[in-house]
């Protein structure tokens, strides 16, 4: 055997590639049934069959798996096993079967697994204990709803804790309200309260320990300290709950929906449990004697549906309106694969010239030029972003800006851009007085939600800013709150500018943005149930984040506690992506806010300006690239979903760098 290929060989088998014996033939090592010994580069080794590796061939490599004295290819990677609450892999004798997740049963044997009672009734943050019996396969709560919390804390493995307390605004935060310890090692305690919003903590008294419960994304600042947040419901309204995720089959989409009553037991009223589909009435089975509500959708071709459930008791009591997903489609999408393209609204593409409005004395090219959704979905519908390759795509915060001009770093400016919004807080039971929800430059809320409807019907995601760090001094919510105590604002105003942005938490963009203070969690609360209404209003796929680095850690957490809660059970994880521009080497800053918990991903800044400075400006080898993307790589976790760019509305333009317009990377 020439020399050459045995190397070659050595190298890509999975066996051990160094030996002690001697170098001339024959090969004598022992390499088992599954490998062959072979002589290279001075050592014998083991050239192990497709699947085998180790020193003498015995271990399955990876991708494989032990059947006997075999080692077959692993069913189970990648993992076949997509159903609904169904997503464990567990290798068999004639292949694989899926089995039910933890928190998941298939009690009456119809081979669907739904969720337990126990993952049903729990949540993050504090719970009602409902009633539940999933003896017949669903989780279905009985009788009326509770008026009681329970706040339960998981230590976890390898945590030992004698004994924990509940301390918290509604007790005078007392230290010796012990929580009950449970058989599997966890605490719970129940309390009664009237509905608001609780600041609490847990205590160890062995430790004299404060902490905060570290599975309740929500908080509340009391006298300068952080504490997480218990939020009551009021238990005299009825409500709504997914019983499981939706079922998707050949074009069929089946789900239930089962209608709670409120603690008084009102009943029902009238009008029953109604349900849409992208707006359109829909029919359903309904189970008076369990409340339940069943849709079976058919005939349904590939794309997006959203369906909204609602119902009101006998007394009028409306319950929160229920957001169910669903995408139908070949296979499940992966966020690693999206090909994200930003259409800047006002500089995209006018489709309906009837909203034209430039502001009088603003240079055209700081000025609004006409772009809108109509002209956006007309190109969508032209299969402009199919023929490009897009899945999805970035478009401009949709909320309605200031009219006025305002100052910038190039003289006055229009809210072209829609950074400067007014409409910040809207939502269909909070409508603020003289604005619309959209900005009437870009067109109606209806002209948007057809947007989302045309690209959801060729698989592209549509993904939409979120600017919640500020708001224009025009809007409502600074005319009717600047003076609030506790303030909703930080106030004396800090441009950031002015402090060379030494408060970046506090600091306003411009004198004319008040900056929010997310430490006052009324506002929190308004921003978050104005995120989560265009969510379930329009269907979008995700938020790009604007100014992360901008707002306190309680926002990013908050807001997918508040995501989480509203699709809970749909199998929908919504996608969001941070804005945290950085400079180099501070990738620490972006990692801190990349976690289940928090965001997805963020515009990798650290990585762009290699790429710049190496691809547009070459001012550095690509060794320099190659070494920095080795390390960058895995340094945000496999769970991360980075999204990398070669420029945007931040920094100047590419093109312009590989020309040589700029003297340096920051022009």
């Amino acid at each position: 055997m020439p020399r050459t290929p045995v190397l070659i060989l050595c190298a890509l088998a999975i066996g051990a590639c160094s030996g002690t014996t001697s170098p001339t033939a024959p090969c004598t090592r022992d390499c088992g049934a599954h490998g062959a010994c072979v002589i290279a580069g001075g050592h014998e080794s083991c050239l192990c069959q497709l699947g085998y590796t180790g020193d003498g061939c015995a271990a399955c490599s990876a991708g494989f798996v032990a059947q006997g004295q075999s080692c077959a290819k692993d069913p189970c990677s990648p993992n076949p096993c997509t159903r609904p609450h169904q997503g464990v892999c567990a290798p068999a004798a004639t292949g694989f079967a899926c089995v039910c997740d933890a928190d998941a049963q298939d009690y009456d044997g119809d081979g669907a697994c739904r969720p337990t009672c126990a993952a049903a009734v729990a949540a993050p943050g504090g719970y009602e204990p409902q009633s539940c019996d999933d003896s017949s396969g669903a989780p279905l709560f009985t009788g009326v709803r509770t008026c009681e919390m329970v706040v339960r804390f998981d230590p976890g493995p390898g945590a030992a804790f004698g004994s924990v307390s509940l301390p918290g605004e509604w007790n005078g935060w007392d230290k010796t309200a012990a929580m009950a310890k449970q058989a599997d090692g966890s605490f719970l305690a129940t309390v009664t309260l009237a509905p608001g919003h609780y600041a609490y903590k847990l205590y160890d008294p062995a430790k004299d320990a404060w902490f905060e419960d570290p599975r309740n994304p929500f908080y509340k600042w009391v006298d300068g300290l952080r504490n997480s947040r218990l939020i009551v419901e009021d238990c005299a309204q009825p409500y709504l709950r997914l019983v499981h995720q939706p079922e998707v089959d050949a074009g069929t989409v089946t789900f239930r929906v089962q209608y709670v009553d409120g603690k008084s037991g009102a009943g029902l009223g009238a009008a029953g449990v109604t349900v849409t589909r992208n707006g359109a009435g829909l029919g359903g089975s309904f189970d008076a004697a369990t409340g339940v509500l069943t849709v079976s959708d058919q005939g349904l071709a590939r794309g997006k549906v959203a369906y909204h459930v609602a119902a009101a008791d006998s007394a009028g009591r409306a319950a929160r309106r229920l957001y169910v997903p669903v995408w139908v489609e070949d296979r499940p999408f992966d966020w690693h694969d999206a090909v994200l393209y930003f259409a800047m609204t006002d500089r995209f593409a006018n489709g309906n010239p009837s909203n034209d409005a430039p502001v009088a004395g603003v240079d055209p090219k700081a000025n609004w030029q006409g772009g809108d959704f109509a002209g956006l979905r007309q190109k969508i519908e032209s299969g402009y972003f199919d023929e490009l390759g897009i899945n999805a795509i970035w478009v401009s915060s949709i909320g309605m800006n200031t009219g006025r001009a305002g100052a910038g770093d190039f003289g006055p400016g229009a809210a072209y851009h829609s950074y400067w919004p007014i409409a910040t807080g809207w939502t269909a039971d909070n409508q603020l007085p003289g604005v619309q929800p959209t900005d009437p430059h870009f067109g109606t809320l209806d002209e948007f939600k057809a947007v989302v409807q045309a690209a959801h019907a060729r698989g592209i995601r549509i993904l939409v800013d979120l600017v919640a760090n500020h708001v224009h001094e025009d809007s409502p919510l600074w005319t009717h709150h600047q003076a609030d105590n506790p303030a909703w604002f930080n106030l004396p105003k800090d441009v950031c500018q002015d402090s060379s942005w030494a408060h970046p938490i506090t600091c306003w963009f411009a004198g004319y943005l008040p900056d929010f203070d997310h430490r006052n969690y009324v506002v929190l609360e308004t921003i978050l149930e104005h995120a989560r209404w265009i969510v379930e209003e329009t269907d979008i796929d995700g938020f790009r984040l604007d100014a992360v680095k901008h707002m306190v850690d309680d926002f990013t957490y908050s807001m997918r506690g508040r995501l989480d809660r509203a699709l809970r059970f749909t199998g929908e994880r919504f996608y969001m992506v941070g804005e945290t521009f950085t400079g180099e080497g501070e990738d620490d800053l972006l990692a801190r806010y990349v976690a289940p918990e928090q965001l997805d991903g963020q515009f990798d800044f650290p990585l762009y300006w290699q790429v710049l400075s190496a691809l547009l400006r070459e001012e550095r080898d690509l060794k320099a690239l190659e070494g920095m993307t080795r390390t960058n790589d895995g340094r945000y976790g496999d769970f991360a979903i980075m999204s990398t760019f070669m420029g945007n509305h931040d920094v100047c333009r590419a093109l312009s760098h590989a020309d040589g317009k700029f003297a340096d990377m920051w022009c």
